[in-house]
């Protein structure tokens, strides 16, 4: 089991991301947070995900993109009010990646929902 601290998971995204970018290797640090993310011990799994639940509010795109898939693949819970948020802060958008980003979300809403009824049934 490893430990880390929410510090400790913020300094590893940036190594991750850093890394990703100097080697063009596609979604490296996701993977490598979920792999990651699968041996740490329930303490640090809990810093973890209220880190990654901040990193949905982040300025910068790279960040939240990991931070969704994290929640999505990971089916971090805790996510979910944020997440139908953002989907909600949609509403009345345009662009060429709104209707990706809502179906996106959705997605992810759903798959959280869904889990979220097996796990109390």
């Amino acid at each position: 089991m490893i430990s880390l601290t929410a510090a400790e998971v913020d300094g590893l995204w940036v190594e991750l991301d850093q890394r990703e970018r100097e080697l063009k290797l596609a979604n490296y640090t996701l993977v490598r947070l979920g792999e990651i993310y699968d041996e740490l011990d329930a303490d640090s799994r809990d810093a973890f995900e209220r880190v990654v639940v901040g990193w949905l509010a982040s300025a910068d795109p790279r960040k939240r993109f990991d931070a969704l898939g994290l929640v999505s693949g990971k089916g971090l819970m805790l996510a979910l009010p944020i997440v139908r948020r953002m989907l909600e802060d949609l509403s009345g958008a345009t662009g060429p990646s709104v209707p990706f980003d809502r179906a996106k979300l959705e997605r992810i809403i759903s798959k959280l929902g869904r889990a979220a009824t097996e796990g109390s049934g």
